[in-house]
């Protein structure tokens, strides 16, 4: 995986990541942390700030966030685009500290799985 260890998640949570992910590619490409966990200061029980990119919309961040939600990971997640980031000092700022999660690669061999929206079940493909 690209993401390298010091982001602070346990093998269990960024299989789950990449699982959610993962159902929605073509359409994110890749998917970058920033926040505590791009720094190095978070804790073990610190949320994890998400930015993706690839052809998606408002709209496909929203089905995402559900996702994220109605999965197993054991912490919250945030998650926004690039697309969606401004050029003030908050968009420059994720831009400039985003550290890489997973690459196009890694999200094509992330195992088929389906949210289905509005229950917390996860179908296989």
């Amino acid at each position: 995986m690209t993401g390298s260890a010091d982001i602070l998640l346990t093998p269990a949570q960024r299989d789950e990541l990449l699982k959610v992910f993962g159902a929605f590619v073509p359409a994110v490409t890749r998917v970058d942390v920033f926040g505590s966990r791009a720094s190095g200061s978070a804790r073990p029980g610190s949320d994890v700030d998400l930015v993706v990119d690839g052809a998606v919309d408002d709209a496909v961040v929203a089905r995402i966030a559900r996702a994220l939600d109605d999965s197993y990971l054991s912490i919250f997640a945030d998650v926004t685009s690039y697309a969606a980031l401004s050029d003030d000092s908050f968009g420059r700022a994720v831009r400039q500290s985003a550290r890489p999660l997973f690459d196009a690669e890694d999200l094509r061999a992330a195992p088929r799985f389906i949210p289905v929206d509005g229950r917390s079940d996860w179908y296989h493909a």
